[in-house]
């Protein structure tokens, strides 16, 4: 089973399209919250490293 981790869908369509084709396929997933609050970027980089490479 696939993880997928996702800012919130309402805010970033980034977010929001690979969730949608996962769905729509049926593409089975786990979806973990990465929260981009002020506090935890810090905290993100650290689990997500290519976090600064990606669009978000």
């Amino acid at each position: 089973m696939y993880q997928l981790f996702i800012a919130n869908k309402n805010y970033s369509s980034w977010s929001l399209r690979p969730w949608l084709l996962m769905h729509h396929l049926e593409i089975p997933f786990n979806e973990q919250l990465a929260t981009f609050e002020e506090g935890e970027a810090g905290r993100n980089s650290i689990v997500f490293p290519l976090l600064d490479w990606c669009p978000v």
